[in-house]
């Protein structure tokens, strides 16, 4: 009966193996001290060479991604407003002017697609007027959701009071905005 025999790996090129047996000699020639010092320093090395390879890459793809959310979402809004008028044509209505009673739930829509949701309250001033308060609001996606708003819901903005946001010690925020912008139908509040 032949005894079955377990397939050995290949023996190591004679280069690695005097080359480990060098680093071993070495190693064992360092003051403990020493010893810990060359193992920190690797440690540090490997950790700089996991950010590098593994972490680094994937954070820059999200900061490039929050950089571009913006422009998305005011690319979003545009197509919405095209595919609303596509809507209107094809239903042969061109007015596009939203009844009363949508119009706030259409205005946080928006404001949730700009990215404002969470610093932008919407309220009835009149019967035909809004207004929108803003509450340390980035500027940029602010500008963008006024740029989009005549043509997303076919509003007006007459009266717009936006200020640079404070802290609680007074400073000033850079690239924050509070404030209140009033929005009404086009041919009302005098736009």
């Amino acid at each position: 009966m032949k005894l079955w025999k377990s397939p050995s790996l290949p023996a190591a090129p004679q280069a690695w193996t005097s080359a480990r047996q060098r680093a071993s000699r070495e190693w064992q020639r360092l003051a403990p001290r020493e010893q810990r010092l060359v193992s920190l320093a690797a440690l540090v090395a490997g950790a700089a060479l996991l950010w590098m390879l593994a972490f680094e890459p994937a954070w820059n793809t999200v900061q490039t991604l929050r950089d571009r959310l913006p422009q998305l979402r005011a690319q979003s809004a545009q197509l919405d407003t095209i595919l609303t008028e596509i809507r209107e044509l094809q239903a042969g209505t061109t007015s596009g002017a939203l009844p009363v009673a949508e119009v706030p739930a259409a205005l946080e829509d928006s404001l949730r697609r700009a990215g404002l949701d969470a610093t932008a309250t919407v309220s009835q001033a009149t019967p035909d007027t809004w207004d929108v308060h803003l509450n340390e609001a980035p500027v940029s996606p602010v500008l963008q959701w006024l740029q989009t708003l005549p043509y997303e819901l076919r509003l007006a903005t007459p009266q717009v009071e936006l200020a640079r946001a404070e802290n609680a010690e007074g400073r000033q925020l850079a690239g924050r905005l509070t404030g209140r912008i009033v929005v009404a139908f086009p041919n009302e509040g005098g736009a």
